[in-house]
């Protein structure tokens, strides 16, 4: 098991210290970017979608002031403002006259396709076209009749007629010019509801719609009239309110836009997962940019740490040979080193190599020249006293022999 002090040199150090420094640099980089980002392109489908909504709210808009327009034209045509001013003077129409209605209503339905039908009616509810008996007060509530007259004379937009849901009705009343503007009749139109649909015309302005976005009209009482979604869907999306609703379990971004003209609520819906598939895009390539400066970092760190740390060793090497050296050797200098901290560390121990040796030889040389000087003291102090032995030794050698 590899001991903590063993792990714990210059080199490993550096390299946790840099790439410590470097996660964390990454790390928050990597939020920050991720965020703003993320922000940026959130925020930018929000206003494409509320740019797209605008242009549909206009869209319907120009619709309706087109209905608006017609719808006047029939109003102050000289012969229904004719047949009504003699209707209130209590002559009842011949049934040659009110035929004559049906090449007016002709003339001017066939400006618009939406309109699927034009009623007239009399200031006491007898309808003068199409030629049936059927009564105003038979065919709206009185309250619709009331919300008319209280606007005199502008076109009064009900949404989806009860009567008949599959289209979308409209009142206004007729004022006789004739009389002061007083009031003379009724008109109601009816409009198929595909006439509302905007899918097909924001297509034909060339801005082809992306397939996960749905458009919701809905009246002033919260009715759906068109929706791409189904109508339970359509429901659920006009109960709930703010930026956000969810359908299905799906969030979806929520743009409305509402229409000056008839109160009704035009809601624009774009998944939200639409709107942040860049934001993965960008997450993976944050997460892959991190990978790819980590990695690189790492090794430029074990890199420059080796560069760092090489020569170190080298010169701890070269230290401690001197140390196992003794004096028995001079000390050998470092070699060269190209790092400019670490070369003038290495000058400093070769300086310092340099005097020892020299100190080295010093000593080494005294030395010498004592052992000499020791030895021949020495030698002095031993050939005296060996000429006297010997010269002792041969004077008892002749005695011994009597000479």
């Amino acid at each position: 098991m590899v001991k903590w002090s063993e792990m714990n040199t210059l080199r490993n150090q550096i390299f946790a210290a840099f790439t410590l420094t470097m996660i964390v640099v990454l790390t928050f980089a990597g939020i920050y970017i991720y965020g703003q980002v993320s922000n940026l392109l959130r925020n930018s489908a929000e206003k494409h979608i509320q740019q797209t909504a605008v242009q549909a709210n206009g869209r319907l808009d120009a619709l309706l002031e087109q209905i608006d327009s017609l719808t006047t034209q029939v109003a102050t045509n000289d012969y229904v403002q004719k047949l009504l001013l003699q209707e209130a003077d209590g002559v009842r129409s011949a049934f040659a006259q009110r035929q004559s209605l049906l090449q007016i209503a002709s003339t001017y339905t066939a400006y618009s396709a939406g309109i699927r039908s034009m009623e007239l009616y009399t200031g006491d509810y007898r309808r003068l076209f199409p030629l049936d008996q059927t009564s105003l007060n038979a065919r709206v509530s009185q309250e619709m009749i009331r919300q008319t007259d209280r606007v005199k004379g502008r076109l009064v937009w009900f949404g989806l007629d009860p009567s008949q849901p599959d289209t979308v009705l409209a009142m206004r009343r007729i004022s006789l010019i004739d009389r002061g503007y007083a009031a003379g009749g009724y008109l109601a139109v009816r409009l198929s509801r595909d006439y509302f649909e905007m899918n097909e015309q924001a297509a034909g302005d060339g801005e082809a719609r992306g397939d996960d976005e749905y458009m919701l009209l809905a009246d002033a009482q919260g009715a759906p009239i068109t929706s791409d979604l189904a109508a339970e869907e359509a429901k659920i999306v006009l109960a709930q309110t703010g930026s956000t609703v969810s359908v299905g379990g799906e969030e979806l971004l929520s743009v409305r836009q509402r229409s000056r003209t008839t109160g009704w609520t035009l809601v624009l819906l774009t998944p939200v997962r639409a709107s942040t598939e860049g934001i993965s895009v960008l997450r993976t390539a944050i997460l892959v940019s991190i990978g790819i400066g980590a990695a690189a970092f790492l090794l430029l760190t074990l890199l420059l740490s080796t560069l760092i740390t090489r020569p170190i060793l080298k010169l701890m090497r070269t230290m401690r040979g001197a140390r196992l050296g003794g004096l028995k050797q001079n000390l050998s200098p470092s070699p060269p080193i190209a790092s400019l901290e670490i070369r003038e560390l290495n000058n400093t121990y070769n300086q310092m190599v340099t005097h020892m040796n020299e100190l080295i030889q010093v000593v080494y040389e005294k030395e010498i020249t004592q052992s000499r000087t020791e030895l021949k003291a020495l030698q002095a102090q031993i050939n005296p006293h060996f000429l006297f032995n010997t010269l002792e030794a041969f004077y008892w050698s002749l005695e011994d022999k009597g000479g």
